[in-house]
């Protein structure tokens, strides 16, 4: 399964750039670019948006596929160890213990790969490259910020001024997501996790989960799309 879609900014975002080479009154720090300097969401930020959507919306019906599939090993992982000498009934008993918790806590995060076992079926996510507007003059905006600061030798409170080179709103942006080895949960997994995924990604819109730095000053927030409802291949959306 790869599920394609489109994140359109509603507001302004920063997410954790790189220091700018310094000018009196020019650009402190810079949002993330690509190789081309167009602004990016790397998979990274958006994942971790993403994940903590997940979090607070568990799906017991995901939680039972990842407990069959676990189920399973078990039992593979048992005829295994016991038919190995060199370990003590001891190392036998921990290995099967361990592996019952993580079965105990079988979950819809599992999706973001379980730990221990790097080949479990999970979600791989790309960066969310640009793909409208054309004009980099549309881009980027400049903002102000100030923060207070203690001073080390005076303890008196001092503001900080720093000027950020944010993406702007309105900008279009392409992503996907793919469910690496999703067949391994069952035959109707791939389905219910992509139904999943889309009642996710569209909570974006409701604009209580941002991405990025500054969310708390009203940056990160986008709006989440899909093809098939009514946007084009350049994440416009169709009359």
């Amino acid at each position: 399964m790869k599920l394609e879609f489109y994140a359109v900014t509603k507001t302004n975002f920063y997410i954790g750039g790189a220091l700018q080479s310094f000018e009196i009154g020019g650009v402190d720090m810079c949002t993330m670019l690509d190789s081309k300097g167009q602004p990016i969401i790397p998979a990274s930020s958006f994942k971790g948006a993403f994940r903590e959507i997940v979090k607070n919306n568990v799906d017991d019906e995901i939680s039972e596929l990842y407990k069959n599939y676990l189920e399973q090993g078990r039992k593979a992982l048992e005829s295994t160890i016991n038919s190995r000498q060199n370990y003590s009934k001891e190392e036998k008993s921990k290995y099967i213990s361990d592996y019952e918790k993580v079965i105990n806590n079988s979950s819809s995060q599992y999706l973001f790969g379980i730990s221990g076992l790097n080949n479990s079926p999970k979600l791989l996510f790309s960066d969310l490259t640009l793909i409208s507007p054309e004009n980099k003059n549309d881009w980027f905006s400049i903002d102000k910020k100030n923060s207070i600061m203690e001073m080390e030798k005076t303890g008196k409170l001092e503001s900080n001024p720093r000027i950020y080179k944010v993406a702007r709103s309105g900008l279009k942006f392409l992503g996907n997501i793919t469910f690496y080895q999703g067949d391994k949960l069952g035959s109707d997994a791939e389905k219910i996790v992509e139904e999943y995924i889309k009642k996710c990604l569209k909570i974006f819109n409701e604009g209580i989960f941002r991405i990025g730095n500054s969310k708390s000053r009203g940056y990160g927030f986008i709006e989440i799309t899909f093809q098939e409802d009514g946007g084009d291949q350049n994440g416009n959306m169709e009359s």
